[in-house]
């Protein structure tokens, strides 16, 4: 069993990561540490050098972060997938988060950014991890433009019955985490 995404890069396991990794080379045959900023994309993929037989790094760029960066930072990303393709699974995470993104701008740089990565993503042949939220069929319609991704997850999905069995439909993955369960919606 593999443990398809997780954040152990994030600042708040310093203290306790190398406990957690020790506990998950037990339970899992390896982990993937998804990147989705430009410092934790560092941070992620010194940790798959550490572990390069356990630790699986993806680079990339949040959509709340996508929504309110500048331009540079956007492109310090890109560059940054880049310069690291040797070492990275996947890009990921990038999507579209309406719940967070309210003013239009915000919307539109999302929208900008995702079809930057996932150009990006089609040129290198790279598979892309999706953070979705409340735009599931929005993000599915666009993702099925692009014909040569090699391999989609939508993790942590939480969108309609219809649109998970579509993307199942395409040959995209799915994930679920634990807020599905306890969620009126898809009880």
């Amino acid at each position: 069993m593999i443990d398809a995404h997780c954040h152990l890069n994030f600042e708040e396991f310093n203290d306790t990561r190398e406990d957690i990794i020790k506990e998950s080379k037990e339970q899992f045959k390896y982990i993937v540490d998804c990147g989705a900023s430009i410092e934790g994309n560092i941070r992620s993929l010194a940790l798959s050098k550490q572990y390069p037989n356990f630790i699986k790094s993806t680079i990339g760029y949040h959509p709340i972060y996508a929504g309110v960066d500048n331009k540079e930072r956007v492109n310090d990303t890109l560059n940054q997938i880049v310069d690291n393709l040797d070492d990275i699974h996947a890009i990921g995470e990038i999507g579209l988060d309406f719940a967070t993104a309210r003013p239009e701008d915000e919307l539109r740089r999302q929208h900008n950014v995702f079809n930057q990565l996932l150009t990006l993503a089609c040129e290198y042949d790279m598979p892309v991890v999706l953070h979705v939220r409340e735009a599931e069929q929005h993000a599915l319609d666009i993702v099925k433009k692009y014909t040569s991704l090699p391999d989609v997850i939508f993790h942590c999905f939480s969108g309609k019955k219809e649109t998970a069995v579509e993307a199942v439909d395409y040959g995209y993955y799915i994930s679920f985490a634990t807020n599905a369960l306890f969620s009126k919606k898809h009880k």
